[in-house]
């Protein structure tokens, strides 16, 4: 049976986890990590942000960070945004300005129910995907997506 005896091997050990570790854990989450927002690019620019809204047969998008920006989107939720022109059912909206935009589904071909994936882009920052699908309206005053 081996007996364990504290010396200054253990007291060595207990120095580098107690104290050298966390620092080093400190400096390394300084050193990197990434937006909750999904932004890319310089650190002094503000978070691209966006949010959709659904609608009957419309969809309203809005975007913050940037006043102009060009909207991509994608009826593919795991489309490939920098090659999004090669997702299934992509398009752009280029130079979109003042935040806000709502599209008609009717006037970009689009059906009640299609769920489109947008993001915004802004030189090399892009913004957090959303989803919105075009709602669909009932005679008996209810809608349903």
């Amino acid at each position: 049976m081996h007996s364990f005896r504290k010396g200054p091997g253990l007291r060595s050990l207990r120095l580098v986890v107690c104290v050298f570790l966390p620092i080093m854990a400190m400096i390394i989450s300084g050193c990197g990590g990434s937006s909750s927002s999904g932004s890319s690019g310089s650190s002094g620019a503000a978070a691209l942000t966006l949010e959709t809204t659904p609608d009957i047969m419309q969809a309203h998008i809005r975007w913050e960070g940037a006043n102009e920006v060009d909207l991509l989107y994608s009826s593919d939720p795991e489309c490939d945004w920098d090659n999004h022109g090669s997702c299934n059912g992509s398009g752009s909206f280029l130079d979109q300005d003042g935040g806000t935009l709502t599209i008609g589904a009717l006037d970009h071909g689009h059906n009640a129910g299609t769920t489109l994936y947008f993001v915004a882009e802004k030189g090399n920052r892009r913004s957090n995907q959303s989803g919105v699908r075009f709602l669909r309206a009932h005679f008996n005053n209810e809608v349903t997506s």
